[in-house]
């Protein structure tokens, strides 16, 4: 991109330079070095169109710095947003992966809980037997004794 930018500035200052180099040169001078063969008819043409092209250059060439400036402002952003993206991913599946943890974890809760809930079932039905085996010998002892103390008298 540098080169580019480099290539470009060198043609639009030769461009705008043009005729300045062609002064700096005598006329008769130019004619013995360059001729005016293939070259010579080249460099005519570039000092005639020169001076009136550099302007266009010049505003084409800001153009297109521009649409490469604001190109790479849209790759930077959707650079920036695919970043964004992954991050949301990444902490989607983290919290996936920690949900499916304390669902397995809720589940092992329930399952301690309803085998809790058996095992005091159990007792609870072993206590309401221990406690009518405790009434009814209550019962027995009761009618004992008052059959003992009714038999006395």
């Amino acid at each position: 991109m540098q080169n580019a930018g480099m290539a470009r500035h060198r043609i639009s200052s030769v461009l705008r330079n043009a005729s300045a180099w062609a002064s700096m040169l005598p006329r008769a001078e130019w004619n013995r070095r360059y001729g005016m063969g293939l070259w010579g008819v080249l460099w005519e043409i570039l000092k005639a169109v020169g001076p009136h092209a550099a302007p266009h250059v010049a505003r084409a060439m800001k153009e297109r710095r521009a649409a490469d400036k604001a190109e790479q402002r849209v790759q930077a952003v959707a650079h920036n947003i695919a970043e964004g993206i992954a991050t949301l991913e990444e902490r989607l599946a983290a919290a996936e992966t920690l949900s499916a943890a304390a669902e397995e974890r809720a589940a092992a809760a329930e399952e301690k809980l309803s085998l809790a809930q058996a095992q005091m079932a159990e007792r609870w039905a072993a206590i309401r037997k221990w406690m009518l085996a405790i009434l009814i010998w209550t019962a027995v002892l009761t009618a004992i004794v008052i059959y003992v103390l009714v038999r006395r008298r």
